[in-house]
């Protein structure tokens, strides 16, 4: 009798065990997942983005202002703001200002959100900031 007894003890509690496991794997398997956010390009450009003296501000109509230090001896060096018209197209960023067109390699990333910008082998990764 005792051992019918045991037997059905050792079988209830690895039932209970095993019914807490399964929990805890489901609560796993529920939790969410973090995912970049599904936003277009002319979308994610909006906003402010910044790293130490260079920022880079565009709003929905297309405009743009872009503060970037000029080259110098010794920092602090004089930040120039352009000015102007942005448009994206074919994976480019082109910046309309001073009568000229500059166009720019650009790539936005999530997590934190940045926006990396290059032109001429030089690169910036910039932080979204609002």
């Amino acid at each position: 009798m005792k051992t019918i007894f045991s037997v059905l003890a050792i079988a209830v509690l690895g039932l209970g065990f095993s019914g807490c496991a399964d929990k805890d794997a489901k609560k796993e398997d529920t939790a969410p997942v973090k995912q970049s956010p599904t936003m277009t390009d002319a979308e994610a450009v909006v906003g402010t983005y910044a790293s130490g003296q260079i920022r880079f501000k565009a709003n929905a109509e297309g405009k743009f202002s872009f503060d970037m230090p000029e080259k110098c001896a010794a920092p602090p060096c004089k930040v120039s703001r352009k000015m102007g018209a942005y448009e994206l197209k074919r994976g480019k960023l082109y910046l309309n200002h001073d009568g000229a067109t500059h166009v720019w390699d650009y790539k936005f990333t999530f997590d934190p959100r940045t926006m990396t910008i290059s032109k001429d082998g030089q690169s910036w990764t910039l932080k979204h900031a609002q």
